[in-house]
């Protein structure tokens, strides 16, 4: 029976030693009963994150709630840009704490450790849509904690990428570019001296040009102003312009006093007058002006301004008779130019016929009872060969005169076929045969040829 006894009491222990060496091993190995659900987490190959591997713990708040279980390569659609179809991302399959019940707008990040490699993933926030994240549903990670930060820093104080914030400042402090802040601090400096220098200037007493002593001057002028003010204004002279003014007021009081004087000496001329203006606005408001607005009533056939215009239309209508008149006047004188023409100069050969006879009825008027003898009858014929000689000579004259008057009309400019010239061309040259012919006859009877 003892050794039955010690053969339990040696499988209990061992049972128990095993027991508590499998709790221990599932302690440490972070194992854990409650039910699981899969997560999908997609990280971007272009992120800075520490190294993941199977096994590595997901955190939420102060305790883990799940652990990776592998980590896989994958090409897919990039976040930012639906046209890129493969971007590489790091796809990260875990599994976490169904007691989580992570949303569809979950947040998870993904950090890694101050010392080492090792990474890990940490839900910052297990999101508030209603519905809850699928197994296949991938969330984007983004990269976070210190590897990261420092990642960061290192980037930003690289002075060799234009883009950094130590590149930014180095190119702000270079002087030699005109558009760094240093440059532009200089060139204001710059300005500054140059306005203090200026303002220095202009306020130096000295410099007559100066601002200050141009206010000098004008407090000067101010100062002699108001002392002639002052002097003006003084009650003890009588000569100012407030004693002038006081003469004025004086007079213009004077003045008032005889007006009323005047008025109350004459008021009832003055009433009559009234009366009288306002009898004359009343007959003309009543007598004259109803007078006149009839007169100017155009709707009245006997008024002024009625007569006037059927006077006006009675002249624009014997105008417009002139105009009719003229026309026929200028298509009869167009028409029957030659034969205007031709009576003028017929009757300008009678006149001149009639003022021969008259000439020689005066020198001989004896001629019309006596028959001249031979030798009468032979100066007879000289005298009339002097006659046809100085009527050749007169047709000469007109034939000028006319041509004279056609370039007046004409401006001076005149066609070379023009009828007019025409027919003073021929009447010039008739004239010429008739003046050569009396020359001839003159030649003859007095038998110089």
């Amino acid at each position: 029976m003892r050794q039955d006894r010690n053969a339990f009491k040696l499988g209990l222990t061992l049972i128990v030693s095993a027991v508590l060496l499998c709790a221990a091993v599932i302690f440490i190995g972070g194992k854990s009963f409650d039910r699981r659900d899969p997560i999908l987490v997609r990280i971007g190959h272009d992120q800075n994150v520490a190294r993941i591997k199977a096994g590595a713990p997901v955190i939420c708040g102060p305790q883990q709630v799940g652990a990776v279980t592998a980590v896989e390569l994958i090409e897919a659609p990039a976040l930012d840009d639906a046209e890129i179809r493969d971007f590489l991302f790091f796809q990260v399959r875990a599994e976490v704490n169904h007691a989580l019940a992570l949303r569809s707008d979950c947040v998870i990040v993904a950090e890694g450790s101050l010392l080492g490699d090792t990474g890990q993933l940490r839900i910052l926030n297990r999101g508030t849509a209603s519905d809850r994240l699928g197994p296949e549903q991938p969330v984007y990670a983004r990269a976070s904690g210190f590897t990261n930060d420092w990642e960061m820093i290192t980037r930003e104080f690289n002075d060799q990428n234009p883009d950094s914030l130590l590149a930014q400042i180095k190119t702000q402090l270079d002087p030699r570019l005109s558009g760094s802040l240093i440059a532009k601090i200089h060139n204001s400096l710059g300005d500054i001296n140059a306005i203090t220098t200026n303002i220095k200037r202009t306020v130096d007493p000295t410099a007559e040009a100066a601002l200050v002593s141009k206010l000098g001057n004008i407090l000067d002028n101010l100062n002699a102003l108001t002392r002639a003010l002052r002097a003006q204004v003084d009650p003890a002279s009588d000569r100012n312009i407030l004693a002038k003014v006081h003469q004025g007021l004086d007079h213009i009081d004077t003045g008032l006093q005889d007006l009323v004087a005047t008025i109350t000496e004459n008021r009832p001329d003055i009433r009559q007058a009234v009366e009288s203006a306002t009898h004359v606005a009343v007959t003309v408001d009543q007598s004259i002006l109803p007078v006149v607005q009839a007169e100017f009533d155009r709707s009245r056939a006997k008024s002024l301004l009625s007569q006037v215009h059927n006077a006006f239309d009675h002249i624009d209508t014997a105008l417009a008779d002139a105009v009719v008149v003229t026309d026929k006047a200028r298509r009869i004188a167009t028409l029957g130019e030659d034969r205007v023409l031709s009576v003028i100069e017929n009757i300008n050969q009678a006149s001149q016929h009639l003022k021969a006879v008259s000439k020689d009825l005066r020198q001989a008027p004896w001629r019309l009872i006596h028959k001249p003898d031979a030798t009468e009858t032979r100066e007879s014929n000289i005298l009339d060969a002097v006659r046809e000689f100085a009527e050749a000579s007169a047709h000469l004259d007109e034939s000028a005169k006319n041509l004279d008057a056609l370039l007046e009309a004409n401006h001076g400019q005149l066609a070379p076929d023009d009828p007019t010239l025409n027919n003073i061309r021929q009447k010039l040259a008739e004239t010429l045969k008739r003046f050569t012919a009396a020359e001839e006859a003159l030649w003859n009877r007095l038998d110089i040829r």
